[in-house]
């Protein structure tokens, strides 16, 4: 093999530097997760009230994705790369200067509209840079960032924050992404060539399907379940497992672990069988909230059954979100930006209970109440397609694999 051939085997750097961008926002979304306690000492206020700031992150996902989507359908997309972490930058900045908790929650909602703008397009960067050979390892690449913010930036970013305080970490971030959007600016190439025309009534017949309505839903349910569990985690490890508050962090890393580990055998196995994995995952699921919520009390259990919970829980994501894609195929903007919007949908939805939940008498334990509610309902809309899919018998085989997602939103 030459030399200019080996090249061209090569996924372009870009890609990595994009990955390195998702690592970056989704680290933000939940590293929350870790600082509730700080937050919301800094603001005199409760956890639950803190918990809105994961609340409403997922708030902008849900509008940013799609809308995002179309604004920047015509401009350049390093440009819009560049923008996004730029905007984010800000939104990180403001949040770190304010003593205004509600100044500090319109803060978080800007970042999430970057970071869903920049979630919707890079993947299709990434695509188009490696072209149809490399496309699916590429943009598992991009996505793989965003799983690794689980497993390393969220835990170093829950530590750090503790050790220095939240801004500091929050300071990070927002430096960071300067950094990131100069480098984008300096690799990501312009595009190709000009891209079609955007038909706004295109992309809204073709997302009339309701078997794609039906994934959606379950997209819904099976993020507000298992993320409002991890969003709490906090309070739940500390308040009811008794683990020191120092090792939260690590308990965090363990859920991110199995998360990563989760979305990767879901893709695997699902692209063979994905209503079956789905399924199975999704019931696995149910079982292991319910075991959390009977075994929190015991420290060294709550910790392993977080880590099987994020490996049930995110095995499902490839495979709804890909089947989702599928289901949109006729819309491939609207397509690639609602499983993003209905995932945090379902993160905003699950995390706004959890908190009304924490205040309730059911107390620490009150999320994962709601996690195991919502992951029951997630078989319902499930269900339903399957039955739609027995009825008339469609072609259910997975669909390209570049439509196979690696990760949610912050």
């Amino acid at each position: 093999m030459t030399s200019d051939q080996r090249a061209a085997e090569r996924v372009p750097a870009a890609v990595y530097i994009m990955a390195c961008c998702t690592f970056l926002m989704s680290t933000s979304e939940f590293i929350i997760a870790g600082l509730l306690p700080d937050l919301a000492a800094d603001f005199g206020i409760s956890e639950a009230r803190a918990g809105l700031t994961v609340t409403v992150f997922a708030l902008g996902m849900i509008g940013g994705a799609p809308l995002m989507a179309l604004l920047t359908a015509r401009v350049q997309r390093k440009v819009t790369l560049a923008s996004s972490l730029v905007v984010f930058s800000g939104g990180m900045l403001v949040s770190v200067l304010t003593d205004d908790f509600w100044v500090l929650i319109a803060a978080r909602f800007v970042a999430s509209v970057a970071t869903s703008g920049f979630w919707t397009v890079g993947g299709l960067v990434a695509a188009d840079l490696a072209g149809p050979a490399r496309r699916a390892g590429a943009i598992a690449i991009v996505q793989g960032g965003g799983m690794m913010a689980n497993v390393v930036g969220v835990p170093l970013g829950s530590f750090a924050g503790q050790v220095f305080g939240w801004r500091t970490a929050f300071w990070a971030l927002a430096a960071l992404a300067v950094v990131a959007a100069a480098v984008v600016v300096t690799t990501v190439p312009r595009d190709r060539h000009e891209r079609p025309r955007l038909s706004l009534r295109q992309e809204v017949s073709g997302v009339r399907s309701l078997r794609l309505w039906l994934v959606l839903a379950t997209c819904v349910a099976v993020a507000g379940g298992t993320l409002s569990v991890f969003a709490f985690a906090s309070p739940m490890l500390t308040g009811v497992a008794g683990l020191d508050a120092s090792l939260v962090p690590v308990a965090l890393g363990v859920f991110g672990v199995g998360a990563t580990v989760g979305q990767i055998t879901g893709g695997r196995l699902g692209n063979a069988r994905p209503h079956r994995t789905a399924a199975i995952a999704m019931v696995a699921t149910a079982v292991v909230t319910g075991s959390l919520l009977a075994f929190c009390g015991h420290s060294w259990a709550a910790v392993a059954l977080l880590g099987l919970l994020g490996f049930t829980g995110m095995a499902a994501f490839p495979v709804l979100v890909s089947l989702s894609m599928h289901h949109g195929s006729e819309a491939p903007l609207l397509g690639a930006a609602l499983p993003i919007a209905f995932v945090n949908v379902g993160i905003t939805a699950g995390s706004f209970l959890a908190g009304v939940a924490l205040e309730s008498q059911l107390a620490a334990r009150g999320p994962l109440v709601v996690g195991l509610a919502a992951s029951l309902l997630a078989l319902i809309p499930f269900a339903a397609l399957l039955i739609m899919n027995a009825r008339h018998r469609p072609d259910t085989r997975m669909v390209d694999a570049t439509h196979t997602p690696g990760t949610i939103a912050s």
